[in-house]
């Protein structure tokens, strides 16, 4: 660990309480903790990091971890925590000065970027949209294309993260052919991230449809609608543009380079 900063040790979920901010970047660790908080979780001797997701919460099949660091000791000593445990794929930060951030240890540094959407709900499209789950359940067939980028198993990622995501896919033709995610905040908003659109079925509008549906969806709730993409994801930025949404911010997250980055 870096220098003589406080080491993390081994606690219940429920003692990250007073240290979660309300953000978009701690969605899961809220979650958690309100519906499992003797799920264990590291937390620094002083508060100024945490870590939450993947075994320690109970949920060996999601490979993510959700992270707060006040600096970059914080950070270090996070990582080397990390590297004593089970391997991780990537680690949402939700507090760090970005601008000074030093991924060690084989860690890369990747990107969000963040829109949100003010003003009144969106001009809703004629292209019908469905609840994915329900759709699922009545036997709605899936585009081959949705199929093979992992829709298949959201069912099996409902189940791991109970309520805390709602989906929502444009139907064409019979199929469910463009997918939205909401990841469903204990704040003031709801995000919407993982857009996908069959590219064989791609500018037609169905993409803006859904994340159209999405957004009224979440204005239904008294919430703000939150965009999460990749920053280089610029085809999905454009689409939220589209949608009436305005960039906020870009925020890091770090991944392994032999995996996958966050698929926003």
């Amino acid at each position: 660990m870096s220098g003589s900063h406080p080491g993390l040790q081994l606690t219940q979920a429920a003692a990250l309480l007073p240290h979660l901010p309300d953000n978009a970047m701690a969605v899961f660790a809220r979650y958690i903790v309100a519906h499992d908080p003797a799920s264990t979780a590291m937390l620094a001797d002083d508060g100024s990091a945490w870590i939450l997701g993947g075994p320690w919460a109970g949920r060996p099949g999601v490979p993510s971890y959700w992270a707060y660091a006040q600096d970059q000791a914080a950070l270090d000593a996070t990582l080397h925590g990390l590297d004593q445990h089970a391997p991780v794929a990537d680690i949402a930060l939700c507090n760090l000065p970005a601008g000074k951030l030093v991924a060690s240890g084989g860690w890369q540094v990747g990107w969000d970027t963040h829109l949100c959407l003010d003003g009144p709900a969106l001009t809703a499209s004629p292209i019908t949209i469905v609840d994915f789950e329900q759709a699922r359940q009545q036997g709605t067939p899936m585009h081959p294309q949705l199929a093979a980028q992992g829709y298949a198993d959201y069912p099996a990622l409902i189940r791991d993260f109970g309520r805390l995501d709602r989906f929502f896919a444009a139907i064409h033709d019979g199929q469910l052919v463009a997918m939205a995610e909401c990841n469903l905040a204990a704040g003031s908003h709801i995000s919407i991230q993982a857009v996908s659109t069959a590219s064989t079925l791609r500018n037609r509008g169905l993409g803006k449809a859904v994340v159209a549906h999405a957004a009224n969806w979440i204005h239904a709730q008294g919430k703000q609608a939150h965009y999460l993409a990749s920053a280089d994801n610029h085809a999905s930025i454009a689409l939220a543009r589209a949608c009436g949404f305005n960039q906020v911010m870009t925020l890091p997250y770090l991944y392994r380079p032999t995996q996958t980055p966050s698929p926003s």
